[in-house]
């Protein structure tokens, strides 16, 4: 089964996003980044399909939008084995 992938709330502020845009411009003139995006993904393995009322429990608790991501960019994610906070 394929997982479900949810988009939650932005990971940097406006703020945050802006420096490290500038950063990486400074860094490397030839690539003209003229936007950043970071966003926290939620991968979701279910047993079983998510009807839609566990579907939209799921989504109100993580505080994730409805969407799947699956317009580009890439992932970020802890090695394997590493242990995180929600172990």
């Amino acid at each position: 089964m394929q997982p479900i992938i949810l988009q939650g709330r932005p990971s940097f502020s406006k703020f945050r996003l802006s420096a490290l845009q500038n950063a990486l411009n400074a860094t490397r003139p030839d690539l003209d980044i003229s936007t950043i995006g970071a966003v926290d993904v939620y991968f979701i393995e279910a047993k079983k399909s998510l009807n839609g009322a566990a579907k939209e429990r799921t989504i109100a608790l993580l505080n994730a939008e409805k969407t799947t991501i699956n317009n580009g960019g890439f992932f970020v994610t802890p090695r394997k084995g590493t242990i995180s906070p929600w172990s």
